[in-house]
């Protein structure tokens, strides 16, 4: 019986003392390098039990490239994706998109797109 309030005792002060908030994501990053074309490529990310974001990079040192893509969704259905980038030919750009969420027309996303 002693053995049993002395193992109820320690179970109680463990769970007190280790009582914070539980963090329920999972972040990922990794680098990755081309070695025919020298670039660098950066990929991440973290999901969580709501939302999902996720992100790539790709810089070429030799050509002066840089190139960016980012998305994000919800659990309510919200979209936004974005491509960014430069090119010491092509000059920069930015092109994305958002969509508001369930529940929403399927026009009423919104897409945008400029130069610079």
């Amino acid at each position: 019986m002693t053995r049993f309030l002395l193992a109820a005792a320690l179970a109680a002060g463990g769970t007190l003392a280790l009582s914070g908030p539980a963090q329920a994501q999972y972040v990922y990053r990794y680098s990755t390098v081309n070695p025919w074309t020298g670039g660098v490529v950066t990929q991440g990310g973290v999901v969580t039990p709501f939302s999902a974001q996720q992100g790539v990079q790709y810089v070429n040192p030799w050509t002066g490239t840089q190139v960016q893509r980012y998305s994000y969704q919800n659990a309510w259905g919200t979209n936004v994706y974005r491509n960014a980038g430069f090119s010491p030919y092509y000059g920069g750009y930015n092109r994305g998109y958002a969509y508001p969420g369930f529940g929403a027309s399927p026009f009423a996303g919104s897409w945008y797109n400029y130069r610079w």
